[in-house]
């Protein structure tokens, strides 16, 4: 499947999705051009530009949102950095079957056989939701869920440590899944990822 999106000012992303994996293929930087509005809709020439473009009684919300915040011309260049990472577990007599990842810069991967338990740092943008899923020594296994990362609190977190270096963001709990934590990691820093539900975990049936 290919997909294509569209961000203020210009910008044009292109990914193709495939396996459970979805990759950017290419990005475009469109120039601005000035159209008569019978080229934009031409079953209403009369129609007033301003009026097509407005968009405050068909959503409300976002049109809320832009007298607050504005436009954020540049935010997709900034979910579009990566940087060397992984996700793993640190839970006792555990071992990771399957992690699903969707990134902010719209790239997704979801790892398993081999590539889960080869597990290597690949430059990813930042993550947005992961999906662990882990298995005791008698096959019962489990789902955790990240659903969604605090878009603050996660790229202040990668904007704080060594872009060259390798990250982590660890799954922690005891044996019986209790005491969790999330962490993210580089070397011997630490911190806990703490805006997130931590009791966002079921037994997964297959």
């Amino acid at each position: 499947m290919i997909t294509v999106g569209c961000a203020p000012g210009g910008l044009v992303i292109v990914w193709v999705y495939g396996d459970d994996q979805q990759i950017e293929v290419a990005r475009f930087q469109a120039t601005e051009t000035n159209l008569a509005i019978k080229d934009v809709v031409p079953s209403n020439p009369s129609l007033i530009l301003e009026e097509y473009f407005d968009v405050s009684k068909s959503v409300p919300q976002a049109y809320e949102n832009l007298k607050i915040g504005g436009i954020q011309y540049g935010i997709w260049d900034t979910y579009r950095k990566k940087y060397d990472w992984r996700a793993r577990i640190e839970i006792p007599n555990h071992k990771l079957i399957n992690v699903g990842i969707e990134m902010f810069n719209g790239e997704e991967e979801t790892l398993f056989n081999e590539t889960v338990i080869n597990n290597t740092f690949k430059p990813r943008a930042v993550p947005r939701l992961i999906d662990f899923i882990f298995e005791n020594k008698s096959k019962a296994q489990t789902v955790f869920q990240i659903k969604y990362f605090d878009e603050e609190e996660i790229f202040n977190l990668f904007k704080q440590v060594d872009a060259t270096k390798p990250i982590e963001v660890v799954l922690r709990m005891n044996e019986d899944l209790s005491n969790r934590r999330l962490v993210f990691k580089q070397e011997e820093k630490e911190f806990t990822i703490r805006k997130i539900d931590m009791e966002n975990m079921w037994k997964y049936e297959q």
